[in-house]
């Protein structure tokens, strides 16, 4: 099984309407096509990516996971790049605990 990051770019003009918004549709897509916007450290630790940052685990190979992440990307109607990168082993510092960020966004939710 490999792992893939994928960094998307969208050159869009910015939406007001949320439901709209680009990279929400981003989001859906990717999922749909079962990439993460979370990453696993220590046991037990989950941390949220970047924007429109993704990892993919999966028996695609590059070129299978740069096709996934087109298709989806091709549902924003604009502009846009894309990178994928096959991972061996990664570092990170900074990101954002995913538990922390869900429960807040389930407040937000909650109050609105």
């Amino acid at each position: 099984m490999a792992f893939f990051t994928v960094r998307i770019e969208l050159k869009n003009e910015p939406r007001h309407n949320l439901d709209n918004d680009p990279y929400r549709v981003l989001d859906k897509e990717m999922k749909k096509r079962k990439f993460k916007t979370t990453i696993s450290g220590l046991p037990g630790k989950v941390f949220e990516l970047p924007k429109a940052e993704y990892i993919y685990q999966g028996d695609e190979d590059l070129d299978g996971v740069f096709r996934l992440a087109l298709s989806a990307t091709k549902k924003t109607d604009g502009k846009y790049s894309i990178i994928v990168d096959q991972i061996v082993r990664s570092r990170w510092t900074g990101l954002e605990d995913a538990y922390f960020i869900k429960q807040l966004m389930d407040y937000e939710e909650s109050v609105c």
